[in-house]
């Protein structure tokens, strides 16, 4: 005969409780503060590596050169007060002035013909385009989200669903039902996933947040919440709907 394994005693159930609790809100705010910092360490990661190409490639070699038409006995090294204080102070505003420029430049005429020629460039087009419509995707159009909402879809294979984005809503031309591109993303930093166009009536609605979406992928669903609206639901009849043949 057979036993069964103890049971927790009720007041050990009662005691677990909160402290989950605690540590789920903790792990939660934890992914939430590392989402909000990841821009902001990317931003920092890129103004380094133009830091370290302005220095090493432009500004340390003109000095040199120039410093040894100056003087020919000039040593090899260059002065302390060039490294360590004049070079990073020169670097930065190098950095901010190209940037600014940059910035300028998005609404003028010469980034439209640089856009316009980038995208007729053989094989070049095909990296540029899909770069500039997923930071397109991601970034909005008029500081409007993309992301319309969250849904559940068939994927990878029948019998499984992955956490999906809404981006756009079409029209198939033959029956004129509503076919949805969504967004299935399998990593955040750097953005790379899978455009799907899926039936609306294939899809399922789940009641999660962009933000608590983005953390269930980036944790591989650690951070997710306990519920999910997996089978659906009929917001008409306000009954489940049915998740196979009767």
């Amino acid at each position: 005969m057979t036993t069964r394994p103890d049971s927790p005693e009720p007041d050990q159930v009662e005691s677990e409780g909160p402290v989950h609790s605690t540590l789920v809100s903790v792990r939660n705010r934890i992914m939430s503060g590392l989402l909000l910092v990841l821009p902001a360490i990317l931003t920092f990661v890129i103004l380094g590596y133009l830091y370290r190409t302005i220095t090493a490639w432009l500004l340390n070699p003109v000095a040199a050169q120039i410093a040894r038409l100056a003087n020919a006995q000039l040593k090899t090294e260059l002065p302390e007060w060039w490294v360590h204080y004049f070079a990073p102070l020169l670097a930065i505003i190098l950095i901010l002035g190209i940037l600014y420029i940059l910035g300028y430049l998005v609404r003028s005429r010469i980034f439209r013909v640089m856009d316009w020629v980038l995208l007729r460039v053989p094989v070049v087009t095909i990296i540029y385009k899909a770069t500039r419509g997923l930071v397109s995707s991601l970034q909005g159009e008029g500081g409007a989200a993309r992301f319309q909402r969250v849904v559940l879809v068939p994927f990878p294979c029948p019998g499984s669903k992955a956490l999906a984005f809404v981006t756009r809503s079409l029209t198939d031309q033959q029956t004129g039902r509503t076919i949805l591109c969504v967004c299935v993303l399998t990593g955040v930093v750097p953005p790379a996933g899978f455009t799907l166009f899926v039936p609306e009536e294939e899809v399922t609605d789940v009641d999660w947040t962009v933000d608590q979406t983005l953390q269930a992928i980036v944790t591989g669903g650690l951070t997710a919440p306990s519920t999910i609206g997996y089978f659906g639901t009929n917001l008409d009849e306000g009954t489940i709907a049915p998740s196979g043949p009767s």
